[in-house]
């Protein structure tokens, strides 16, 4: 986190029908609090690239559908977004790299639009041996 925090939590993915989909489910408590998410994304073949819609507790619209196609660079899986606060237009850039069968790293960025993005949050994802009971 920008200010230091450390968290904890969960995300579970899921292969969607006929493995051309995913869902991603999360649940985290972190300094700013908890946040519990759930998203989709969708291999789009006119487009060439994924689809991605994001739900989570801390959006106030609730759910936004990622203005970019997600796509593989490299080994690096990479989404896009764009949104406005405040009268401003911001950048959000999310990638998946290091990944192992076992394994990932998750950074999210943001920054105002036309400006360098800063680093949010890393995610060092480790595959339970066996998954954890849902608190639900």
């Amino acid at each position: 986190m920008p200010n230091g925090g450390t968290g904890r939590g969960e995300e579970v993915y899921r292969l969607g029908p006929g493995e051309h989909s995913f869902t991603e489910e999360l649940h985290l408590n972190e300094p700013t609090g908890e946040i519990s998410g759930f998203g989709v994304a969708w291999w789009d073949e006119n487009a060439k690239g994924y689809r991605a819609v994001w739900c989570d507790s801390q959006n106030p619209g609730g759910c936004s559908l990622m203005a970019h196609l997600a796509k593989w660079e490299g080994g690096q899986f990479v989404l896009g977004d764009e949104f406005e606060k405040d009268g401003k237009k911001f950048n959000f850039k999310e990638v998946f790299s290091q990944i192992t069968p076992t394994s990932f790293t998750q950074t999210l960025y943001q920054g105002e639009a036309g400006k360098e993005l800063r680093r949010l949050s890393t995610i060092y994802a480790t595959k339970l041996a066996q998954p954890v009971a849902s608190p639900h």
